[in-house]
């Protein structure tokens, strides 16, 4: 898996393994999960939130793991993915689409 500004490029049927750090304002303060907290990485065909995920893993941990059977079967191509964090007070953030490549090579 390659990480280049944010897009993901990751070949189909392979583990990928990601740090996730939440920047909560522009400074970069880093938000510090607590217990309760859940966090939830979605990859989807198109940039829309209205659509169903195709791949929704939720994050335990500090690392999201995809793992080859997430994406065994999926065609290759790009997709998009998001993440949301929901505190445990309820609170809902949801970073930007950022694109995903599936490939069926080696990535870059």
């Amino acid at each position: 898996m390659d990480i280049i500004n944010s897009e993901i490029f990751l070949q189909r049927g392979t583990t990928g393994n990601l740090n996730i750090e939440i920047e909560m304002d522009e400074l970069g303060t880093l938000y510090e999960r607590t217990e309760g907290d859940g966090l939830i990485f979605e990859i989807k065909k198109r940039p829309d939130p209205d659509i169903e995920a195709i791949i929704s893993i939720e994050v335990s941990g500090l690392y999201l793991i995809i793992r080859p059977e997430d994406t065994i079967d999926l065609p290759s191509g790009d997709y998009f993915y998001e993440i949301k964090l929901t505190t445990n007070n309820g609170d809902v953030y949801k970073s930007h689409f950022m694109p995903f490549h599936l490939t069926n090579t080696v990535t870059r």
